[in-house]
Parts: structure tokens; sequence; C-alpha cells
């Protein structure tokens, strides 16, 4: 796994939900973008480093998460990663 491409990933996630105040699936999608603008390829090609980085976002980074801040497409996301 590039871990290069899991930084760039969540460095972006992070900007787009908590910033930007996207959902967590808009947020997804524009850090998925990113990475593959900036590390040219395809989706296709980052798959484990997307999995990766939104599991360790979910289950490792929770402080990032407030109780207020916690949307139901987000909780939706954190439980499946937790499994």
């Amino acid at each position: 796994m590039n871990k290069k491409v899991i930084e760039d990933f969540q460095r972006a996630f992070i900007y787009s939900r908590f910033e930007e105040r996207k959902s967590f699936d808009d947020a997804r999608l524009s850090a998925i973008e990113a990475i593959v603008g900036l590390h040219e390829g395809s989706i296709h090609d980052y798959l484990d480093e997307i999995d990766f980085g939104l599991r360790d976002l979910c289950n490792n980074q929770r402080d990032l998460w407030h109780q207020s801040d916690i949307r139901p497409d987000d909780n939706r996301w954190i439980q499946y990663f937790s499994k």
C-alpha cells in the first residue's frame, strides 16, 4: 500500500467533511477525485488505500467526530468499518 496516497486521501477527506461541511459520501468522493488527480491512475488503482484510509478515520481517529457532529451517514460508515 502507498502510504502517501493514504495520507493525501485522509487529508482531502478531512478537509471536505469538516471544513467544507460536506456529507460523508460527498467528502469520500472529493477525496477520491483528489488522489486520482494527484497520483494519476484510476480509483481502481487505489481501492486498498481508500479502504484503509476510511477504516483508519472511522476507527482510530474518532476524535475528529464530535458527538453533536455525527450525522446518520457518518454513523453508517463508522458502523460498517467497525465490523
